[in-house]
């Protein structure tokens, strides 16, 4: 004959304040992970971003607005032609062009490059493939740099402070500070490279 478990309310009633704490935790934890529009505490949502992407998309919106509407006026680099870092560079991407080899200098006949030639690289990829003539990609290709570094300096302020109201005021300080990004390499450098290096560090 089976014995009967004896009903014991005390057990029972602790088991179940135990649930209970499990469930209004389970609860507070979807809470804080909702970002939709309706979730309480969340942002304001413009275009299905929410403000702070939004406040930072309109910003690069209009420096690259501005930029674009500057640099179609020109009709080369806006740089001297003698002792000029864009004419350098030019001819960096000009060697590139002509069939050399990556790592030779395009200004001493034998000689290795002296600069680093990723960008040199990138922009002889971009005028084979498009077709347009290197003065105007040199010209365009700061809007891309532009949008880049934006973009990292976005991801560093999110990684330093790990709130996306300081991202997005670090990006747009940049935006602000340093609006205008020439197609120099040593440029790009310090606008893309160099803080895409310390975030893969952070």
């Amino acid at each position: 004959m089976k014995s009967r478990k004896k009903h014991n309310p005390e057990k029972e009633g602790q088991k179940s304040d135990e649930e209970n704490k499990e469930i209004a935790k389970r609860t507070d934890t979807e809470t804080e992970n909702d970002t939709s529009p309706s979730a309480p505490g969340a942002s304001p949502r413009i275009f299905g971003l929410d403000a702070y992407d939004a406040l930072l998309g309109v910003v690069l919106l209009l420096v690259l607005i501005v930029y674009l509407s500057q640099i179609t006026q020109f009709h080369g680099l806006a740089s001297p032609v003698y002792g000029g870092d864009y004419y350098r560079d030019r001819g960096f991407v000009e060697n590139i062009l002509q069939g050399n080899p990556v790592w030779s200098d395009a200004f001493f006949y034998g000689e290795l490059q002296y600069y680093p030639y990723f960008l040199s690289v990138i922009l002889a990829g971009v005028v084979q493939v498009t077709g347009l003539p290197l003065d105007k990609v040199m010209n365009l290709y700061p809007l891309v740099t532009t949008v880049l570094a934006c973009l990292v300096w976005f991801l560093l302020g999110y990684e330093l402070f790990g709130e996306k109201k300081w991202a997005v005021l670090l990006g747009a300080a940049y935006l602000v500070f340093f609006p205008f990004v020439s197609p120099k390499s040593s440029d790009f450098a310090a606008a893309v490279v160099m803080p895409l290096f310390l975030l893969s560090w952070l």
